[in-house]
């Protein structure tokens, strides 16, 4: 279901290493859904914060993480269906930024799009609002984060099981 975008500013968050794609050495049970999570984030820090984050929402069993829009869109693949089931961009990124990558992964994938979520430092203005709720992008978070609400809004976003 698509909402409005919104940004939730929040201080905190944690921080581990974090290099491409990394498989998490816990499984999923059975009955959870088996998500990828792409994050597109030009900060190595907050890289390192968001993979922390993801590593309490169940559902995501792989992350992988890039620093620009152009690694990500060659890490989604080419295929009709990305790679990741859950991709979370910086709209602030060289060259590409994070709204054109946005645009291409739907222009991409249409409805086998992954799940959007965005971060951005600045508190964007209605025009931009209004162009992520278009994309379909299911939240937009003001760093920092909360790790509470972004797990929680994660683990919502996500499919759970059959």
């Amino acid at each position: 279901p698509r909402r409005s975008a919104r940004i939730r500013p929040n201080p905190g968050s944690g921080a581990t290493r974090l290099n491409r794609t990394t498989a998490l050495p816990r499984a999923a049970p059975a009955e959870s859904a088996s998500i990828a999570a792409l994050v597109v984030e030009d900060s190595l820090l907050v890289r390192r914060a968001l993979r922390t984050m993801l590593l309490g929402v169940p559902a995501v069993t792989r992350i992988g993480a890039v620093g620009c829009a152009e690694d990500a869109l060659t890490l989604l693949g080419a295929g009709p269906r990305p790679r990741y089931g859950l991709l979370i961009a910086d709209l602030q990124l060289p060259r590409m930024g994070g709204l054109e990558l946005l645009a291409e992964v739907r222009r991409r994938y249409a409805a086998a799009a992954p799940v959007l979520f965005v971060v951005t430092a600045a508190s964007e203005d209605a025009t931009v609002r209004h162009e992520l709720a278009a994309l379909g992008v299911a939240e937009v978070f003001g760093k920092p984060l909360s790790r509470t609400d972004f797990v929680a809004a994660c683990s919502a976003a996500l499919p759970s099981g059959p």
